[in-house]
């Protein structure tokens, strides 16, 4: 009887031990995941290296391995290349990201081997996806080309640095997008073009796209810079 006895509670001792430890594990699951989903709205600085960016060329469709025919990191510098004639390619974070409320900078250059390319800054919803216009799955900020302006684009210099701030507009949908030569527009950089685009769906992959470009791989782009900031 005793025996028996003991057994009941052994049994019941574990019982409870496992629901204890189960209880743990969800609410350890739940912290993680609350804990992941605030990251995505942080300020975020993004390092520039290969490893930490996806590049989608428009010539396979499907994104490539960094190679020094693809995209690379340059010292603090990432490299992307065009991957043929008329077809370049898209920098892109390896995860979405949530703007909401948030700035997003970008320092840039093409180097389009003195012929057309176009640049757009955007946010890209399915990585895998081309970059249809009007766009589809993606927002494009703004459309800047080397060369001639071309169905509106801005027109700006080879082998210059170029800074694009995108802020949204408290109380509205929109961003405003603000590209600068010298720094950034509220940096005392000097204001090239502003224009303001509504988003309505505010996560996505923070992404800059090369396109069009006439030179093909003769023909690259360089993001010295990209962050998330609250101003």
């Amino acid at each position: 009887m005793k025996k028996a006895t003991f057994t009941i509670i052994a049994v019941i001792t574990l019982f409870l031990i496992v629901v204890q430890n189960t209880s743990c594990t969800k609410k350890d699951v739940i912290v993680k995941t609350i804990t992941d989903t605030l990251n995505y709205a942080v300020d975020t600085n993004f390092v520039m290296k290969s490893g930490n960016w996806g590049y989608f060329s428009f010539s396979t469709l499907s994104t490539v391995q960094s190679s020094t025919a693809t995209y690379f990191n340059q010292n603090d510098t990432l490299v992307a290349l065009g991957q043929g004639y008329r077809l370049g390619g898209r920098l892109q974070t390896m995860k979405e990201f949530n703007i909401n409320g948030k700035v997003v900078y970008y320092k840039w250059k093409v180097l389009s081997g003195g012929q057309f390319a176009a640049i757009v800054p955007q946010l890209k919803y399915d990585p895998n996806t081309t970059d249809n216009i009007p766009p589809v799955q993606n927002v494009d900020f703004v459309t800047l080309s080397t060369h001639n302006s071309y169905n509106g684009s801005v027109l700006i210099q080879d082998n210059t640095w170029y800074f694009t701030r995108i802020a949204a507009v408290v109380g509205t949908n929109n961003y405003e997008c603000t590209t600068s030569i010298n720094n950034y527009s509220n940096l005392n950089g000097t204001t090239i073009s502003t224009q303001s685009v509504p988003v309505y769906t505010k996560s996505g992959y923070i992404a800059i796209r090369m396109g069009d470009c006439y030179s093909g791989a003769g023909a690259s782009f360089m993001l010295a810079e990209c962050k998330i900031a609250t101003q």
